[in-house]
């Protein structure tokens, strides 16, 4: 650290050197594309950079700081990629029949999501079509985990009140007919 402090560039170039074996191990546990597990590592040593004063030698050593990172960043790439990879089988529905559903469940998820208020419809969004962590959010909205958690966990069970009423409403006017 106190290298990293005076001579930044040699710093980074020898953590580069020692740890990308050990980075690159802990993210093709998650990833297997090498490209994609080569811009992860990258990743991982440019986060450290940015973010070098959240590093305490007292708590741990460096080698598990970096592989923190390295599997957070990992799980958050793995997430988005199978996120990504459902939202394209989800469009490949064939038939008249699937694409009436999936419209249908796109109108039905659209006034779900419209009870929410605007803050926590972005947590919504950032989760599910951002396939970000809370933790992410937490971090990019400039919120405590916990706070966003629990808006989270709100914003769910708005929706699904939401959903089952427009089932009852359904319901009723099927019984009417």
């Amino acid at each position: 650290m106190v290298l990293l402090e005076a001579n930044p560039q040699k710093a980074m170039s020898l953590a580069v050197e020692r740890y990308t074996g050990l980075l690159w191990h802990v993210v093709e546990q998650y990833l297997k594309n090498p490209e994609d597990i080569k811009e992860c590592v990258n990743d991982t040593f440019m986060e450290f950079y940015t973010g070098r004063e959240r590093f305490d030698s007292s708590k741990g050593n460096l080698a598990s700081f970096l592989a923190a990172i390295a599997r957070n960043l990992a799980v958050s790439r793995y997430r988005r990629e199978n996120l990504r990879r459902t939202l394209e089988l989800d469009e490949e529905i064939p038939g008249e029949t699937g694409q009436m559903e999936q419209v249908d469940r796109k109108l039905n998820l659209e006034k779900a999501m419209a009870v929410l208020k605007p803050e926590d419809l972005d947590i919504i969004r950032m989760k599910y079509y951002g396939g970000m962590t809370i933790q992410e959010i937490a971090d990019s909205l400039g919120l405590p985990y916990e706070t966003v958690k629990k808006r989270h966990q709100r914003s769910l069970s708005k929706m699904r009140l939401a959903m089952i009423a427009v089932l009852v409403l359904l319901l009723a006017l099927l019984l009417d007919a």
